[in-house]
């Protein structure tokens, strides 16, 4: 009888596969139209999760093609909303096998797909949301968060019977934005069902979600909204005034709902924030429609809506209505006649339940020692890394490794801190939808969660220089090689500050000696590829010793190669050369008149000019500005062009450092006539150019930047604010004898970076030579700085908490930061504040400081990052992308030198970018511009500041900050400004003084963000606040 028993169950069990094989094969997909060959399988269909009410919930299985499906893993999608489809969102656009074309009939292999290492699972609920439906119409006004979890974990349960393959594989739920929600709701279910099961069917072992939501997650309400208006802030998206008012009027701390005042005041700031795309800040909004929608949710405010909205949700929005698309995927059975919609508008509106905090079930499955994974866009506005952080700092868990950079081929990927029991990821530039913004880093953040590994760090690696007759290996970091050689020119090729070992050496470098038949060499790095150096060759003659000590002599080998062993990170070496400067008398000859001299400046045609032709003229050459001292500025003038140059005005454009050449930097890769192109000889126009509104007077000040020189070696080592702005000002007094056509012609003077000195106190020079003159041959009418150094104890302030709020440093860093560094009390930062800082500079890694979301360039890293009169070691001296490379070979050629009459007297030192002997030997350098600031402002002077807001080195919330301390009047309050349909940054009218922001540019706004750069000069020009946007009505 008991044999009976076990021979029907068995029989019974197998009816009951081969039914679930027979509906498994049913739901098949033999290929979708428009689909190119795969090596995959594919099911989709329907699971009834409650037969009654007659709901049911759609499905797509994607299975694993690059390893095998028998064995990978199961993994669980979920797009939340609430109410939108994962897979319109999840599986069209983000980490799905497809994209669809265009034309949205056809459709293309996304390569970075998510099912190259599991077998991917996209769920369409509640009901009512894709194609899952219900028969009960009250279903649709009746979803919330407990029901949603619920029928989620019968359609699991129900799937598994149709794929029993499937049971004890180990499985994880994965989600983003309102999937926040869905993802911990649901892996709570399934973990508490699941409970003292020996081999549950559902072999449960963790969730990833996307922040604040989970994967850019809704965590906790509280810490959601009070990191909200911190990003919104710190990334200039809205007004001083509507952050102080947000953070009074919404306690959500204390209110279950949001107030009237609150809600108002939320509309100002979306009013504020303008058309750009709020889940990817930095990226254009599709052109063709706009599809975004802010939506309210139990009291939820309107900037946390449903999904991601580019012109892609056009395409999937046509694919999925196509009937032959539809009977592909067996969806739409029943023939309903309402068409697909990516977002389901009832479902949304109509919401009930939606718990405050999840933070409750992250305590709960920590402790069952479940993995979970929380990562985030860093450039998502809608739930931004700045609250997904606040919330998990409400879990107190400790930390395991803290704050680092992880990499991506060679380039900072995120950042990564491992807590016990959670593991928070951030991926840089990425928007709300991570796989679709950074599809590559993604798929690597989804490779590292599956095995349970935390992101790859960066490993320092050994480092061996050799030489023909001597070898130096690094030991300790550190590492000296003697050259009998005398190099003529301080030149030095540097890795990024950011880089741990040479934040860990840089004072040592600074140690190091040199006499005129000695020098030191001293390296610093990490990398994985041969470098060639060159060292320039030998010149005999007097050199001032630039340091105390000397070093016997052991080699002569005029070339450096650097080996190094394979790694699996990519950083660039680095090398730090100190070198000697060697002095030289330069001959000046007095013009015999004016118009000679300036003819004789004047450039015919430069080496690798693209036309000969050109609709403007150039002039070039020295003027001198201390005849005792043999001291000449060189100028570079490039008349305007789209305008009259007689009757345009003048421009003088002055780049920081200190010691970095406005002809290099501004001239050349900024706002000039032309680009150097890669091959360094020769030059290619540039569109945006300013000289079309403008004649644009570049100056390399102070002597020894650039091709500008002095006779007398101390002037190298003893530069400093004062000296500069009274070497200016007499630069420009002689200039104007030689071009007496500018004399009275309006006149303003602009600049950025450390320029943030130069141009207020040359405008205050001139203004003050002015006072009283009833016609001045100045004719001054204001100044425009831009990311510029302006008072250093706001800027520290406004530069910490950028590192913070972009997700550059860790909590613990940001917190001792602030301790530390007291600049308000204290001129030069305590050894504590620098040591914390060289950590902070270890947790950016190698990115960019002067773009964060851009590529480093990968030929060489130029960048130095140095100490000015107790200035940290992030306020540096230019920009360094690859076109360093370039322009630095250009001016180096003798034919270039020779048409800008330059280095006449044939001094045998390079032409270099930035000079270290002034940027290392700076004098005076006053802690705030501010009194300059009020002084100008009272006399009327037209002032602008702007800044790129994707700069880390003088950041916009430094800007912020020192210009709230101003205590201005305001004029027209913060609102977006209109560049050819789209935001490009955005104005505040002050009385005295305009403050513009640049969307999505760095330190040089005129590079990254030419055309917009060009819009902000002619605005200023014309005294022109930036223009509003056209309101537009928008019915859906």
């Amino acid at each position: 009888m008991a044999a009976a028993v076990v021979l029907a169950a068995t029989l019974a069990l197998s009816w009951c596969a081969a039914a679930a094989t027979a509906a498994a094969e049913a739901d098949r997909i033999g290929s979708l139209p428009g689909q190119p060959p795969v090596n995959f399988s594919m099911y989709s269909g329907y699971v009834t999760v409650d037969a009654a009410a007659g709901r049911a919930l759609f499905y797509w299985l994607v299975e694993a093609a690059a390893v095998p499906a028998e064995s990978a893993p199961l993994v669980l999608w979920l797009n939340g909303g609430p109410g939108c489809s994962s897979v319109g969102y999840g599986a069209s656009e983000e980490l799905g096998a497809f994209r669809i074309k265009p034309d949205g009939t056809g459709l293309f292999l996304n390569p970075y797909a998510w099912n190259k290492v599991a077998n991917i699972l996209f769920l369409d609920s509640p009901a009512g949301v894709g194609y899952s439906y219900s028969n009960t119409t009250s279903d649709l006004y009746t979803a919330g968060d407990n029901k949603t979890a619920h029928d989620s974990y019968a359609f699991l349960v129900n799937w598994l019977e149709r794929f029993p393959q499937y049971k004890h594989r180990d499985f994880y739920i994965t989600g983003e934005s309102y999937g926040g929600h869905y993802v911990p709701q649901l892996s709570q279910l399934v973990y508490r069902y699941s409970k003292g099961i020996e081999n549950p069917l559902l072999n449960f072992k963790g969730f990833m979600v996307r922040t604040s939501r989970v994967g850019n997650a809704v965590i906790d309400d509280y810490h959601d909204f009070i990191g909200t208006f911190e990003y919104w802030w710190t990334h200039g998206l809205i007004s001083d005034e509507t952050y102080e008012k947000l953070r009074l009027a919404c306690e959500f701390d204390v209110s279950e709902h949001p107030s009237k005042e609150c809600n108002k005041i939320y509309e100002i700031a979306e009013a504020e924030q303008g058309n750009i795309d709020s889940y990817s800040i930095y990226t254009p909004t599709c052109k063709k429609t706009s599809l975004h929608r802010r939506r309210l949710i139990r009291g939820r405010t309107p900037w946390l809506p449903r999904g991601y909205d580019p012109c892609t949700e056009l395409y999937s929005t046509k694919y999925y209505n196509l009937p032959e698309v539809q009977k592909a995927l067996h969806a739409n059975t029943t023939g309903i006649p309402h068409p697909w919609v990516a977002c389901s508008d009832p479902v949304y509106y109509y919401w009930k339940d939606s718990p405050r905090s999840m933070l409750p079930i992250y305590r709960e499955l920590i402790e069952a020692g479940l993995r979970i994974w929380v990562f985030s866009g860093d450039a998502d506005s809608v739930v931004p890394i700045t609250a997904t952080r606040y919330s998990i700092d409400a879990l107190s868990l400790p930390t395991v490794t803290n704050w680092y950079p992880w990499y991506d081929e060679g380039e900072v990927g995120g950042w990564c801190q491992v807590y016990k029991g959670l593991t928070l990821v951030t991926i840089r530039g990425a928007g709300h939808e991570v796989p679709l913004h950074r599809p590559r880093q993604g798929l690597k953040l989804f490779e590292q969660f599956l095995r349970g590994e935390p992101m790859p760090k960066p490993q320092p690696l050994r480092l061996a220089l050799y030489f023909q007759a001597s070898r130096g290996t690094l030991a300790n970091v550190e590492c000296k090689t003697y050259l009998d050689s005398v190099i003529v020119e301080y030149s030095v090729l540097y890795k990024k500050y950011s880089n741990y070992w040479y934040a860990q050496c840089q004072r040592q470098a600074l140690d190091m000696v040199t006499t005129s038949r000695t020098w030191t060499l001293a390296a610093y790095g990490l990398g994985r590829t041969r470098l060639n150096y060159t060292l320039h060759q030998r010149y005999d003659g007097c050199a001032d010793t630039l340091l105390q000590h000397s070093i016997p002599l052991s080699s002569s080998s005029p070339c450096l190669w650097v080996a190094l062993p394979p790694a699996p990170m990519a950083a660039t070496m680095v090398l730090v050369l100190a070198m000697l400067v060697l002095s030289c008398c330069a001959a000046s000859a007095a013009a015999a008149t004016v118009t000679a001299a300036a003819k004789a400046d004047r450039i015919d045609r430069l080496p690798g000019q693209p036309t000969a032709n050109l609709n403007f003229s150039m002039y070039s050459g020295y003027v001198t500005v201390d005849a005792g001292a043999g001291r000449a500025l060189f100028y570079w003038l490039i008349e305007a062009s789209g305008v009259p140059a007689k009757s345009a005005p003048l421009v003088l454009w002055l780049n920081g450092g200190p010691g970095c050449s406005s002809v290099g930097y501004g001239a050349t890769e900024e706002l000039g006539a032309f680009r150097v192109n890669a091959d360094g000889r020769t030059l290619s126009l540039n569109p945006y150019a300013w000289n079309k509104v403008a004649n644009i007077l570049f100056l390399d000040s102070p002597a020894g930047v650039g091709y500008s020189y002095s006779n007398t070696s101390s002037d190298l080592y003893g530069a400093g604010d004062n000296k500069t702005a009274h070497d200016s000002y007499a630069f420009l007094v002689n200039w104007l004898e030689r071009f007496p056509q500018y004399k009275y012609r309006d006149f303003y003077i602009a600049g950025e970076s450390y320029a943030g000195h130069y141009v207020p106190q040359l405008s205050q020079l001139v203004y003050q030579n002015n006072k009283g003159i009833k016609k001045p041959v100045l004719n001054f009418k204001g100044f425009m700085v831009g990311n510029a150094v302006i008072d250093d104890y706001h800027d520290y302030i406004g530069t910490f908490e950028y590192w913070w709020s972009h997700g550059l440093i860790s909590d613990d860093t940001y917190e001792k930061l602030g301790l530390a560094c007291k600049y308000d009390v204290a001129e030069h930062p305590s050894e504590k504040c620098q040591e914390i800082t060289e950590v902070a500079a270890a947790e950016q890694g190698d990115i960019d400081p002067y773009n964060i979301y851009a590529s480093p360039c990968r030929k060489t890293s130029l960048q130095r990052r140095r100490m000015i009169r107790g200035r940290t070691p992030w306020l540096p001296r230019g920009y360094d992308p690859c076109n360093e490379l370039y322009f630095t070979k250009y001016y180096n050629l003798p034919e270039v030198q020779k048409a800008f009459h330059a280095n006449v007297t044939g001094i045998p030192y390079p032409w270099v970018s930035c000079s270290d002997p002034v940027y290392d030997y700076w004098r005076d350098s006053p802690r705030s511009m501010l009194p300059i600031y009020r002084e100008l402002i009272s006399a009327g002077v037209r002032i602008w500041v702007f800044s790129g807001d994707t700069d880390s080195v003088v950041p916009l919330t430094a800007t912020r900050h020192s210009i709230d301390a101003l205590s201005l009047p305001t004029v027209t309050n913060w609102y977006p400004w209109n560049d050819d349909g789209e935001v490009g940054g955005w104005c505040q009218v002050y009385k005295g003084l305009t403050l513009v922001t640049v969307r999505g540019a760095g330190h040089e706004v005129p590079l990254h963000r030419p055309r917009q750069g060009l819009k902000l000069f002619e605005h200023f020009l014309q005294d022109e606040p930036m223009p509003k946007p056209v309101e537009l009505v928008q019915s859906f």
